[in-house]
């Protein structure tokens, strides 16, 4: 045995490649792609029940909401913004507002080109168009017939991406305005829901290849896919709880029950993080992709519905994988001098950081504390409000 060993190659105990990444790697996107693929699937076998609903609302204010969804994403609107930025950039001799609003413009240009690739390809019709017992699917050039993805937002999510990168402040004010834009489009009955979320997906990784390179598109796309993860993930279990018959029944209270548990191991994992090496609590490093998780977990888990659950599952386990082969793979991470908390041990002379020190780490742990609990009851409060499905 020894001497089959010692025969062995020097670099055999080097991960197995595969077109030179390693397969731990492809297990990770593999997995992240069948979550995407997963959640598509789901709103494509809902997407006209969902529809014929909203259809089914005759109220001015849904009619405002869908025209005001529909200038606010408008090819128009979304260049003068870019060349508004390009305008002000130069004015101010500002360098990252001009690259912001050249940015912009390429990455309308480009999210703009691809969805209509795909729309003539896929050809699929819009809801007014649609019939729910036929399904038309194939390569047309047929007014009416280029409904997947949609086109506002794919492009308003490429400009978003862009916008967030260059004003990361206001990145909740720019991917707001992007959902409202993709949900504005369901609403007026343009698009079906699989549309908006894909092209919200395609514009996302088109704003990312143009903000952070197209020639590093290898690892620019699976590092924005699974960065996006948690926020489509999200999105999705809102709609599915909206539109989905409450569970019943044994399954429905063990899932609810384990993530409320879930929920409080989240806010308890964050307290230790918050107030660690104070207030008897013991040093820990600081870290928040567990409690991350868990919350997802456990949001996953309030939603009763078993598939839900498995999705989830899915997608955060391979987020988890992403997060800790980045971190591993991050020579500031593996370089970066131990935190006073972790010190501390080693030197017990050192004096612990007073309140207003602690002051900036416990706000960001107090919002990230009340954001998972107002997801919770969120989620709580539209479970089953529309039972569709």
């Amino acid at each position: 045995m020894r001497t089959v060993f010692r025969s062995l190659p020097a670099n055999c105990s080097r991960p197995h490649l595969r077109f030179g990444v390693p397969y731990a790697t492809w297990a990770t996107g593999a997995c992240a792609i069948g979550a995407y693929l997963a959640i598509l699937g789901t709103l494509l076998a809902h997407d006209f029940q969902i529809v014929l609903f909203l259809r089914s609302i005759q109220h001015p204010v849904v009619e405002h909401i869908g025209r005001i969804g529909n200038d606010l994403g408008h090819g128009v609107t979304l260049v003068l913004l870019s060349l508004l930025l390009l305008a002000g950039g130069f004015m101010t001799a500002h360098q990252p507002t001009i690259r912001a609003g050249l940015h912009g413009l390429v990455a309308h240009g480009l999210a703009g080109a691809l969805a209509q690739i795909i729309k003539h390809l896929v050809g699929r019709p819009r809801p007014r168009y649609a019939h729910q017992d036929v399904e038309q699917w194939g390569p047309s050039f047929d007014g009416g017939f280029d409904a997947f993805p949609s086109g506002h937002s794919t492009a308003s999510f490429a400009v978003a991406t862009v916008l967030a990168w260059y004003f990361p402040r206001g990145k909740w004010i720019w991917y707001g305005s992007a959902s409202f834009v993709a949900w504005s489009r369901v609403v007026k009955g343009s698009h079906f829901p699989s549309d908006v979320f894909t092209g919200a997906l395609i514009g996302y990784l088109v704003g990312c290849l143009v903000t952070q390179g197209i020639r590093r598109w290898k690892t620019v796309l699976p590092d924005s896919m699974m960065r996006a993860i948690p926020l489509f993930l999200f999105g999705w279990m809102l709609v599915w709880v909206t539109f989905q018959v409450p569970s019943q029944g044994p399954m429905a209270t063990f899932l609810m029950g384990l993530g409320g548990m879930a929920i409080l191991g989240s806010l308890w994992w964050n307290a230790r993080l918050c107030f660690a090496g104070t207030f008897g609590f013991r040093p820990v490093k600081p870290s928040t992709i567990g409690p991350n998780l868990l919350a997802g977990f456990g949001l996953a888990c309030s939603t009763a519905s078993f598939l839900v659950v498995v999705i989830a599952v899915m997608a955060l386990s391979s987020y988890a994988l992403w997060h800790d082969r980045r971190d591993t793979r991050s020579p500031t991470l593996q370089t970066a001098p131990p935190p006073p908390q972790l010190s501390r041990e080693r030197n017990p002379t050192m004096v612990p950081p007073s309140h207003a020190s602690r002051c900036p780490i416990v706000i960001p742990y107090g919002v990230r504390c009340i954001s998972i609990i107002s997801m919770y009851l969120l989620l709580y409060q539209l479970r089953g409000l529309v039972p569709l499905f």
